[in-house]
């Protein structure tokens, strides 16, 4: 690229040093008297270090930031799924992976007293972008390395899924860069030992009692804040027929805060409730006085309800703001490097092509055409036969007339 590597009895070595913006990275450049290393990577543009250095800026590190993505989302989604859940000993389930968040780095060269804290709110909301936030005396400006948009102001930021927080006196130039993903691939990990620890089963079960005269049942129970649990005591929602008022027939609550609850069975079987943390719907017409209670799931042997629902995670669309499921996510990361691999592959072949047509042409013009100097070497023999020919005739002559002339 131009850069000089000897320059009379100065000699600079071609080197790898910890990046001055973040220090998780390599890369590549001259080493000065100082101990300093010149950054040359934007000048290597070619040959095989600059085809490395390529790979990894456009294929490895999106790929492993799409990675960490689902590794992300699929550790905060089956974490949040599995503590709404209730093990083999009775307890809330706790992490079932061990918990990842943001990484962060500061500019080796910041000079003011400022730091910051990232962590990540919504992984659902990720995109996978690295990011940089950088002070510039009056203000910070945090910007998507990918995308290249940029926010301003002092702080905090909440974007992408993420928040950061600033303290301290910042200087001009202080510059930090923040992974929200980079490096969670590699930390992805269980963070049960035991089996007994899995909470496949729901905190709560729901019944109805035996003496009802109607056909109403709980159906699709389900935990959304296990906040609340284990319950104080049994709910039971008693069917009254004017529950909210004359003629307005609903369901009285008692044991939780929340009702009455509105419901006619003539028009709205199959209604869905949200009732203190949990959900569930009400289906089929109950008689004046029937009962359906929600009672703690004491005994959580043989209910795998909540396996149910950390199985449905695989195909729910908890990824980028609710576009994409964790095969969505993997199989874009997958699709996206094919891509470019056939792409590669497609370049290399016509760059092999043109350096063909080029050492043809070359050759033409200055190689050697062997048919050709073969086809001189034949006429170059024949007349040097031809002239040996001559001189045999001439040396004969010679000797006649020699020959004659003794006598």
């Amino acid at each position: 690229n131009g850069q000089p590597l000897v320059v009379g009895a100065t000699a600079q070595a071609l080197q790898t040093g910890t990046s001055p913006i973040d220090s998780t990275r390599l890369i590549v450049g001259v080493g000065n008297p100082g101990g300093t290393l010149t950054d040359l990577e934007r000048f290597l543009n070619g040959g095989e270090l600059g085809g490395l250095l390529d790979f990894r800026a456009g294929v490895l590190d999106p790929a492993m930031n799409q990675l960490g993505l689902v590794a992300t989302g699929i550790t905060a989604a089956v974490n949040e799924q599995h503590s709404l859940g209730m093990d083999l000993n009775g307890q809330p389930g706790g992490n079932f992976f061990r918990p990842l968040d943001a990484a962060f780095t500061a500019q080796a060269s910041n000079s003011g007293a400022s730091s910051i804290t990232a962590a990540i709110s919504d992984a659902g909301a990720l995109t996978g972008a690295d990011y940089r936030l950088q002070f510039d005396g009056v203000q910070w400006t945090l910007t998507n390395l990918s995308s290249g948009a940029a926010q301003s102001g002092p702080g905090p930021f909440n974007v992408d899924g993420l928040e950061i927080n600033v303290a301290g006196a910042p200087a001009a130039g202080d510059t930090f860069v923040i992974q929200p993903t980079g490096q969670n691939a590699a930390l992805f990990g269980l963070a049960l030992s035991d089996p007994r620890s899995i909470a496949a089963a729901s905190p709560l079960r729901s019944g109805s009692d035996p003496a009802n005269a109607g056909s109403a049942a709980i159906s699709g129970l389900a935990v959304n804040d296990a906040t609340g649990l284990p319950l104080g005591g049994p709910v039971t929602l008693t069917f009254n027929p004017n529950a909210l008022g004359a003629g307005q027939p609903g369901f009285d609550v008692a044991g939780i805060a929340g009702g009455p609850l509105a419901y006619n069975p003539l028009t709205e079987s199959g209604k869905n409730f949200n009732l203190g943390g949990f959900e569930f719907a009400v289906s089929g017409a109950p008689n004046a006085g029937d009962t359906l209670n929600i009672v703690n799931n004491v005994n959580g042997t043989g209910d795998n309800r909540n396996a149910l629902a950390l199985a449905g995670l695989q195909t729910s669309n908890t990824l980028l703001g609710g576009t994409a499921s964790f095969q969505n996510a993997y199989g874009g990361m997958v699709a996206d490097i094919a891509v470019q691999t056939r792409q590669a592959e497609t370049g290399s072949r016509t760059e092999n092509v043109l350096l063909q047509q080029a050492v043809a042409s070359r050759e033409s013009v200055s190689g050697v055409n062997l048919d050709e100097e073969a086809a001189h070497l034949i006429r170059y023999q024949q007349a040097y036969q031809a002239a040996a020919q001559m001189i045999a005739v001439a040396d004969q002559l010679f000797q006649t007339l020699l020959t004659a002339t003794r006598r």
